[in-house]
C-alpha cells in the first residue's frame, strides 16, 4: 500500500512517499523518502538608476522582496563615487530570510542639490558718522544640504556714502546663495 502526504513546515512545502509493508502481528515499518522544494528571495523588478535630490535620500523605498521561508531581513551599504555635481550614490542591497538565503541589488542614484547654500553670520545693515567707524568685514560661514561647507566670497563697492558688502557663496551644483550689508556714512 502507497500513501502520499504533504505538508508545509516553516514555509517549505515537503512532501513524503510513505511504502506501508503489512508485518506479522500488524507492525508497520514505514520507508520514507522526503523531498524540500528549495526556498528562494524574489526580488520584484526596481528602478536600478535614477536621479534623486540629496534631501530624499532617506524616501528612498527599498526593493520589493519576498520569501518562502519567512521574513526577509533588509540590509544596505551606501557608496559615494564620483559623477554629477554631488556624485554617484551606489546603493547595494543584501536580502536574507530565515532558511539562510540571501539575495543582492544595487541601485545606481544620481544625487543632485537644487537648493542654495546658506550663508551664516551676516550682520545687519547699520549707520556710521565718519569712515573711522565701519567695522572690519566678518568672514562668514555657510553651510549646504549637501553636508558640505563652501568658501563665502567678500566683495566690497562704494555707492557715495554707501558701503556695500555681498557675501556669495556657490555650492557643487551651482546654486548661489548672497548675503548683503549695507554702511551708510553720514
Amino acid at each position: 500500500m502507497l500513501y502520499v502526504a504533504s505538508y508545509l513546515k516553516g514555509y517549505i512545502f515537503e512532501f513524503q512517499v510513505i511504502n506501508m509493508k503489512s508485518l506479522l502481528l500488524s507492525i508497520f515499518t514505514f520507508t520514507l523518502m522526503s523531498y524540500s522544494a528549495h526556498s528562494q528571495i524574489i526580488v520584484q523588478d526596481y528602478p536600478r538608476q535614477f536621479e534623486c535630490d540629496i534631501d530624499g535620500i532617506s524616501d528612498i523605498a527599498p526593493p520589493v522582496v519576498s520569501s518562502t521561508c519567512g521574513k526577509v531581513n533588509i540590509k544596505f551599504n551606501d557608496e559615494i563615487f564620483s559623477g554629477g555635481c554631488l556624485g554617484t550614490l551606489v546603493r547595494s542591497y543584501t536580502f536574507s530570510d530565515e532558511c539562510g538565503n540571501e539575495e543582492y541589488a544595487e541601485q545606481y542614484i544620481l544625487l543632485k542639490d537644487n537648493l542654495e547654500p546658506t550663508i551664516y553670520g551676516a550682520p545687519k545693515d547699520m549707520k556710521v558718522k565718519s569712515e573711522a567707524e565701519v567695522p572690519q568685514a566678518p568672514q562668514l560661514a555657510s553651510r549646504d544640504n549637501s553636508g558640505q561647507n563652501f568658501e563665502v566670497i567678500l566683495e566690497e563697492k562704494r555707492d557715495g556714502k554707501l558701503l556695500i558688502r555681498i557675501w556669495t557663496c556657490t555650492d557643487a551644483c551651482g546654486n548661489t546663495a548672497t548675503a548683503k550689508q549695507v554702511i551708510t556714512i553720514q
